[in-house]
């Protein structure tokens, strides 16, 4: 590659319901949906992220390979919020007094960083 710029596009998430999570998950951070039923996909764009929610037959049968990871100024409000819209704990993942691991309605792994903030997202490990 000589001088090609190469940046992602967006974070692909395989779903059964691309709008309800799509929804859930513009509920949760923000952003703009667009559909686009000729590829069975609901986009979802946020400030500096672009998720991609494709509709898939295939079911989620173990833990995800990537997962996000928020940065929050209120951790716990930003985990009851999740749990409010459908989210559910994954203790069985990890327990953390850094991180809270939730799933969200199709079984989605994420974090919320509990000292890490909106302002400055990267938490260094201790």
């Amino acid at each position: 590659m000589t001088g090609q710029a190469v940046v992602p596009s967006a974070l692909v998430v395989d779903c059964h319901d691309p709008r309800r999570l799509a929804e859930f998950w513009q509920s949760l951070l923000g952003g703009t949906t667009i559909d686009y039923p000729e590829f069975d996909v609901v986009a979802l764009r946020v400030p500096g992220l672009s998720f991609d929610f494709a509709q898939v037959p295939d079911t989620k049968t173990s833990k995800n390979r990537w997962h996000l990871d928020l940065a929050t100024d209120d951790p716990g409000e930003t985990v009851r919020k999740a749990l409010g819209l459908g989210a559910v704990t994954a203790d069985d993942v990890c327990v953390s007094d850094d991180f809270t691991v939730l799933r969200d309605p199709e079984g989605n792994e994420f974090c919320v960083l509990h000292r890490a903030n909106a302002a400055a997202p990267w938490a260094s490990p201790e």
